[in-house]
């Protein structure tokens, strides 16, 4: 190990600088934080394994810079891509465009120097048959190097469809494609070989068969139900609805927060849409999420769906949906009622705080005056006194009143005579004439 450490002392001098310049790019973002602690752990790991194999001492210089360099540049590229997306790079479909272009061009590189790799333990096609055949070893991974390569193309090939769900399925099968059958051609080779007389004595491990067995079906597995996992339901309240997530956080809305409901209509199909938070399949899209139409925004859909509910939630927008067109639909109405409730709440609230004003108003009135009386009265007093001013004392404006009855008034004498079936009321001016405005 001391000696290929010794030997390759340069490349792994200048791939950890590569490894700590794409640490540093993405070094102020949270969500780089774990995947880079990832990468430096993986490089390590992979280069002490390649390090302590000593078959790779005779191995081509060429294929072990490759492996040494592999994961550093990886990680630049990755931290590059975050940031510019970070950045608001206006680009469409950035970040699928790189793991396309970036994962076909890696896989043609590899398939350019696998047919250059010498038989070992840790790089290349290792399987029991071309562990223990050498010619084995040397036709699967010239055939493979084809596979590789053709594969890498096709990854790029899926690139220029970012958007397309079918573009993403194939570049996954391409991928696993590209792996399962350089392992079958192996096989495949080993029972030619058989057939042809020749007698190989393959030692099996049947535990490492059974565990390399149990893990690629376990993969294989993960993968497919990680294409399809998730789930979004909505539930009401009283005073709110939540958003109810499988796979990323709830998100709870109280309906006074809710400025405007709208319904929308494939809405991000021709949109430059990315997402920068969360977690996205060809099932569901849920987090934050970024385009030109609302900028920063949440974001809870179907991809089977392609209407929505938009809610301008106190300055922020939130996009959800149902699994089709009339659940939205349906889920959209039940909103409005919501919304609509809350209005009449609103409203409801306000009348009655005015007919409480109100009615304090006159409770105050009644006992300044000490007798309660109506409105209607009210204007029955006021009328007579103008006329009586008017008639009996020669006061026709609101100047001469103030100046014939002082500043303060007074010239009135308020007369209540309670009985057993009511109460006698009468006004007395100071020259003596009496007005009733409550006559039993």
């Amino acid at each position: 190990m001391k000696e290929m450490i010794k030997k390759y002392k340069g490349t792994l001098i200048c791939s950890v600088l590569v490894m700590l310049a794409g640490i540093l790019v993405g070094f102020t973002m949270a969500q780089s934080i774990w995947i880079n602690v990832f990468f430096v752990v993986t490089d390590c790991i992979l280069v002490t394994i390649i390090f302590y194999d000593n078959r790779n001492r005779q191995q081509s210089s060429k294929v072990i810079g490759m492996v040494i360099w592999m994961i550093p540049v990886t990680a630049l590229i990755y931290n590059g891509m975050a940031r510019l997306i970070s950045m608001d790079a206006d680009s469409e479909n950035l970040f699928m465009a790189v793991i396309y272009f970036g994962t076909g061009l890696l896989f043609m590189i590899i398939g350019n120097y696998l047919p250059k790799v010498k038989q070992n333990n840790t790089i290349g096609i290792r399987v029991v048959w071309t562990l223990q055949d050498e010619e084995n070893w040397s036709a699967t991974h010239r055939f493979s190097g084809k596979l590789w390569v053709a594969s890498g193309v096709l990854c790029m090939l899926c690139g220029l469809f970012g958007e397309s769900i079918a573009a993403l399925v194939l570049y996954i099968v391409s991928i696993m494609a590209a792996a399962i059958v350089s392992i079958l051609y192996s096989y495949l080779f080993y029972k030619k070989k058989m057939a042809a007389g020749e007698k190989l004595k393959i030692q099996y491990n049947k535990k490492t068969i059974v565990i390399y067995v149990i893990v690629s079906v376990f993969v294989i597995i993960f993968t497919i139900w990680t294409l399809f996992w998730g789930g979004i339901d909505i539930s009401f309240h009283d005073n709110d609805f939540t958003v109810e997530a499988q796979g990323w956080s709830d998100y709870t809305v109280d309906y006074e927060q809710i400025d405007s409901i709208s319904y929308k209509e494939n809405l991000f199909q021709n949109g430059n849409d990315r997402r920068t938070n969360g977690m996205g399949n060809l099932k569901y899209g849920m987090g934050n999420f970024r385009n030109d139409i609302y900028g920063d925004y949440i974001r809870y859909t179907h991809a089977s769906c392609h209407s929505y509910v938009v809610m301008d939630i106190g300055g922020k927008i939130l996009v959800v949906n149902g699994a089709d067109d009339s659940e939205t639909y349906e889920k959209r109405i039940k909103y409005l009622e919501e919304e609509n409730k809350k209005l009449k709440d609103e409203h409801y609230k306000d009348s009655e705080m005015q007919k409480m004003k109100t009615e304090l108003k006159k409770a105050k009135e009644d006992l300044y005056r000490g007798f309660p009386i109506s409105e209607k009265e009210q204007e029955k007093i006021r009328e007579w006194e103008l006329k009586h001013d008017a008639e009996k004392h020669g006061l026709k404006t609101s100047k001469q009143r103030a100046m014939g009855h002082g500043c303060i008034g007074g010239s009135l004498t308020w007369c209540f005579t309670p009985t057993s079936i009511g109460t006698i009321g009468e006004v007395i001016c100071s020259c003596g004439e009496k007005f009733t405005f409550q006559d039993l």
